[in-house]
């Protein structure tokens, strides 16, 4: 009986020594820095508890692009080698950081903290400029590159602070390792959004140059943290199920040396965000976890039973068709890549289809934001195929139909945005009640238009990446986004020939343009259409705001056997002038 209990105390000894020594292991096989970033799942303390995460606020005494808010008002205007000298002057939109008084501001931030963070990023502000003193040209700074000056202010602060870490980022001005070797407690957060296509960096064509820059920046620093990514920031209700090649992305950076991971997630919500916080902060910590059992546990634990068995099954699929598809989708894509990449409209209807029910009665927010996204998902591939299959109309000679469902998915989206008071969709915070509107104004009032599906012969060059030009008059219509249902033209000005023998008269072509100075799109100059004896123009006046405009062009001859339209792009000579149309109505 001793020996018996003897024994069954050696194997527990033995249990508990192999528990702890691989625990052990798995401790330093995971990432030393941890964050999953989705502020609406990750700011709870429960959260942060139960998977063991590194919330910036906790952590971070210093963060992003935010050293402006370290210099008082009065240290500013009183100090003003504190910023960087471009062009014979002080430029407030840029630090010098070669300056002993900024270097002096910095410091006296770090005692009013210290006791309190672990990390402390000290960043150019986010743009190009670079100091030109001659203090940074000394360090090293070229026209283009920071990374001298802002190294050495690291290299002092790190010799003065040896229990804190300090890093900066690899981004705009500060791109390139410094020449010699850094001391222990300085870092660089790496932003791998350059390598963003949807697909695992073992499998992109350009891996070899991610691989040498991890590299080149392993061999002169300790610590690299990775700036990773896990939404399409230009639609939020996209499931841009990626978590399957984030897995392995885990391992491959890892594999060079990274040893702290951030995960940018959305300020607001974003499809499944409760699940995808969840299971990456779990794979940060444990990298070889089994997805699918990861998947299956978090929706259980969040979702109503039959909607967590619908949409567990529904993502897992999803998550098998991005990972296994060889096109491209970037973290700002439009509804078009995500058809090609996963997103198939019949699959998308069909779990439309089994959840809808299940909501009847009100129901938890994680299940109404649900149905929000996928009525919007549902939508937004209705607008990509307009009046074809799986679009919102159909034609039949030349008059266009709206599909009843439609007008229910409308509903769903106005009274699931009301009571789960989710209002944007973007990281640009496109608001949902102007999506609604344009849905309203744009498509809803559609009648007849008998430049439907017919032959469009191009007279012009066309850019890469926008010959498809169907979209001008398929029924997809453009909204705000300029990645969706817009024919966008940088290269020449767009120049199109249709034939009319069928049409005994015209009398309006309707044209659609969008307005973007932010992304260099701009409306036309001037529109031009001509016949075999007639020509007419229309000047467009130019306009600073990000807007659709609606060109109705009167014509007022018969148009013969053909038809040639010139949209002619505005001249600017400070930028890139394009221009983008979507619809091209004759009625």
């Amino acid at each position: 009986m001793r020996n018996h209990l003897l024994q069954r105390k050696q194997i527990f000894t033995l249990m508990v020594f192999l528990s702890l020594f691989f625990n052990s292991f798995a401790q330093k096989e995971s990432f030393s820095y941890r964050e999953s970033y989705f502020p609406m799942v990750s700011a709870s303390k429960a959260f942060q508890l139960k998977y063991d995460t590194m919330p910036l606020d906790r952590y971070w005494g210093l963060w992003g692009h935010n050293l402006y808010k370290w210099v008082e008002k009065d240290e500013a205007s009183e100090n003003e080698e504190i910023y960087a000298f471009i062009d014979d002057e002080r430029n407030c939109d840029q630090f010098c950081f070669s300056s002993s008084i900024l270097k002096e501001i910095i410091q006296k931030n770090i005692r009013k903290t210290k006791s309190a963070y672990t990390y402390y990023m000290v960043s150019p502000q986010d743009n190009t400029l670079v100091c030109q003193c001659e203090k940074c040209i000394e360090a090293g700074n070229t026209a283009t590159n920071a990374a001298p000056a802002v190294f050495n202010l690291l290299q002092d602060l790190a010799k003065e602070h040896q229990d804190l870490q300090f890093f900066t980022t690899a981004y705009l001005s500060v791109k390139t390792p410094p020449k010699e070797k850094q001391t222990e407690n300085i870092g660089v957060f790496y932003s791998t959004i350059q390598f963003q296509e949807g697909k695992a960096y073992q499998e992109l064509k350009n891996k070899q140059e991610l691989s040498d820059e991890l590299t080149a920046w392993k061999d002169k620093l300790e610590h690299i943290f990775v700036w990773e990514y896990a939404l399409n920031y230009d639609n939020y209700f996209d499931f841009y199920p990626n978590l399957k090649d984030f897995q392995q992305n885990l391992k491959f950076l890892k594999d060079h040396g990274v040893d702290g991971v951030f995960i940018n997630g959305s300020e607001s919500y974003s499809a499944l965000q409760d699940i995808k916080c969840a299971t990456t902060a779990r794979l940060l910590k444990e990298p070889d976890l089994k997805l699918n059992e990861v998947l299956t546990e978090e929706f259980n634990a969040r979702y109503p039973k039959e909607v967590a068995k619908i949409t567990s099954e529904f993502y897992e699929n999803i998550t098998e068709e991005f990972s296994n598809s060889t096109k491209k989708m970037g973290i700002y894509s439009g509804i078009n890549d995500a058809y090609r990449k996963y997103l198939h409209p019949e699959a998308l209807e069909s779990f439309y289809r089994q959840l809808k029910p299940l909501t009847s009665e009100p129901q938890d927010f994680n299940t109404e934001s649900l149905l929000l996204s996928v009525a919007f998902l549902r939508l937004e591939l209705m607008r990509y195929f307009g009046v074809n299959e799986f679009g919102y109309g159909t034609l039949n000679a030349n008059k266009i139909t709206i599909k009843p469902e439609v007008h229910e998915l409308l509903k769903v989206i106005e009274q699931t945005s009301k009571s789960t008071k989710i209002t944007t969709y973007n990281e640009q915070n496109a608001k949902i009640s102007d999506y609604l509107k344009f849905w309203r104004s744009d498509i809803l009032t559609q009648s007849t238009n008998y430049f439907l599906n017919t032959k469009i012969n191009v007279l012009s060059n066309l850019d890469e990446g926008y010959s498809a030009i169907k979209v001008l008059n398929d029924g997809s219509i453009g909204f705000l986004d300029y990645n969706t249902n817009w024919l966008i033209n940088s290269i020449d000005d767009l120049e199109i020939e249709i034939n009319t023998e069928d049409l005994e008269e015209i009398n309006t072509i309707k044209f659609g343009f969008l307005n973007d100075p932010a992304h260099h799109i701009y409306l036309p100059e001037e529109i031009i259409i001509s016949s075999d004896e007639h020509r007419k123009k229309l000047k467009l006046k130019s306009s600073t705001l990000k807007e659709k405009k609606t060109v109705n062009f009167p014509v007022d001859f018969k148009p013969g056997k053909k038809l040639i339209i010139k949209i002619l792009r505005r001249k600017n000579s400070s930028v890139k002038s394009q221009i983008a149309t979507d619809e091209i109505s004759i009625n």
